[in-house]
């Protein structure tokens, strides 16, 4: 979808729009380990087999980077990363989601949760071998792609 697409989506469908931007917000705030239906909607809106996934995400991307160029290429893993949902990436990499697919967010799941520090997704995602690749459009360089990874990973080793 270019940006004008996603620009006349939102207008035909009002909802959308604060559904996208929002969701995110919302479903962080619930307590997804204690509900599996939560949990099970929650997975049906990150599946990337369907549409649903590129087109509620490019809505979000817009309203939250209207500068940044448009997402084409993303996983549910990815995205559950990016937003923290650690219960979401926990079930997803049961499921057999590929934890060390590139994509167009940050380059992969684990520069994603680095890159917001979200430091528990960082280390569920290194626990399960996830591959440390320090690129991705974010990072200006690997210098600074590293300090972002380190930094998840001493603030988790000084929590635990």
């Amino acid at each position: 979808m270019q940006t004008e697409r996603v620009d006349d989506y939102v207008t035909k469908h009002a909802f959308l729009d604060y559904a996208a931007k929002h969701w995110a917000t919302h479903i962080q705030e619930t307590k997804m380990e204690e509900d599996p239906e939560l949990l099970n909607s929650a997975l049906e809106v990150l599946d990337d087999g369907s549409n649903r996934l590129l087109t509620w995400f490019q809505v979000y991307w817009i309203g939250v980077n209207p500068s940044r160029k448009l997402i084409q290429n993303v996983t549910s893993l990815m995205v559950a990363s990016y937003l923290g949902l650690s219960v979401a990436v926990e079930r997803l990499m049961k499921t057999s989601a590929d934890i060390n697919a590139q994509g167009d967010l940050y380059g992969t799941a684990l520069n994603a949760a680095a890159w917001r520090k979200h430091r528990r997704v960082v280390s569920m995602l290194l626990n399960a071998g996830a591959i440390v690749y320090l690129f991705g459009s974010e990072f200006k360089n690997l210098l600074q792609a590293a300090s972002r990874l380190h930094s998840c990973l001493c603030a988790k080793t000084m929590t635990d």
